[in-house]
């Protein structure tokens, strides 16, 4: 028998509970960019569209927002 594969559930385990939750939300990451497009912007992720490597651009050293 064959076990079907519940997408929704491993996304929201893993990157909304984990990613999310633990690792980027204290770094003041918007909370409300927690879809697959968005997780195409962070470091580390090759941007087929613009041929390039996206990277970190700024970390607030003390961990909390930045203010616009």
């Amino acid at each position: 028998m064959v076990r079907g594969v519940d997408c929704a559930a491993d996304w929201s385990r893993v990157v909304k509970r984990h990613l999310f939750a633990e690792l980027l939300e204290p770094l003041g990451v918007d909370r409300a960019c927690k879809n697959a497009s968005r997780l195409s912007r962070l470091p580390g992720h090759y941007r087929k569209e613009k041929g390039a490597w996206q990277r970190v651009l700024y970390l607030a050293p003390d961990g909390k927002a930045v203010a616009a």
